[in-house]
């Protein structure tokens, strides 16, 4: 079997993989919650990447939140895909007036000004969210890459939307309640033959190890580690020559 590397349509726009630092869920804090328009903000301002991650609600909208359960954030809760817009709309973040966004408040909020890695969480079939998020996305010319575990997400995107960036998040998975197959391939990054990355997003605990370093090299890709969160781990990113997802720290 021949492998052959495409080049990117837009390499131009790709090279942020590597520079600069992303801000993983926006640069939050204390008053500035995570995944929340004043986090975005402040990456933003700051000349930070952001990281964010997006689920769908019963009404079939993009939104920005990590957990699937709002509880968390909110001391509500709520299960986002059982939940239209306009119940999630209710909701305050924990400690601040922000709601949760929508992709679409985000993309509009960004545009030009910092590139977006956009994680698609498993869960809602690909042809349901990922079409909405790169409509947001493109109408305001923001610069990005779709992430994900899922590789059934890459594939879709490498299928409809070819020139978009795409992003393997990978590591050893230690301790998530996930059915070993799904691990195996998680680990190894073998759908790599089918979604042909642009990048590859890292567990900094789990490297280095053989799987990474061979796509790695065989992909010629850049590498994020997430997440960095200790000025060691960040010399440690910086070590294994990546580019770090970071959180409570300031690279």
């Amino acid at each position: 079997m021949r492998l052959r590397r495409t080049a990117p349509a837009s390499a131009q726009r790709r090279g942020w993989l590597a520079e600069p630092p992303v801000a993983h869920r926006g640069l939050h804090d204390a008053s500035r919650p995570e995944n929340s328009l004043a986090a975005f903000e402040q990456a933003c301002a700051l000349g930070y990447a952001i990281e964010l991650d997006v689920l769908l609600t019963a009404d079939g909208i993009p939104v920005v939140i990590h957990d699937a359960d709002t509880a968390r954030l909110t001391g509500v809760g709520l299960d986002v895909a059982s939940s239209t817009l306009a119940q999630l709309k209710e909701l305050r973040l924990t400690g601040s007036d922000e709601s949760i966004p929508m992709m679409e408040e985000v993309a509009r909020l960004v545009g030009r000004r910092t590139p977006i890695l956009v994680e698609l969480k498993s869960g809602p079939k690909p042809a349901a969210v990922c079409p909405g998020v790169l409509q947001s996305l493109r109408e305001y010319d923001v610069t990005f890459a779709l992430m994900s575990f899922d590789p059934r997400m890459l594939s879709w995107v490498r299928r409809h939307s070819p020139s978009s960036t795409r992003v393997q998040l990978s590591g050893a998975l230690r301790g998530e309640p996930l059915p070993l197959i799904a691990k195996v391939l998680v680990r190894s990054m073998v759908t790599n033959l089918a979604t042909w990355p642009h990048a590859i997003a890292y567990d900094i605990g789990s490297a280095p190890s053989a799987s990474l370093t061979f796509w790695r090299r065989l992909l010629r890709c850049p590498v994020l580690f997430w997440t960095v969160d200790s000025p060691a781990g960040l010399d440690r990113a910086r070590h294994l020559n990546g580019n770090p997802i970071f959180e409570t720290i300031r690279p």
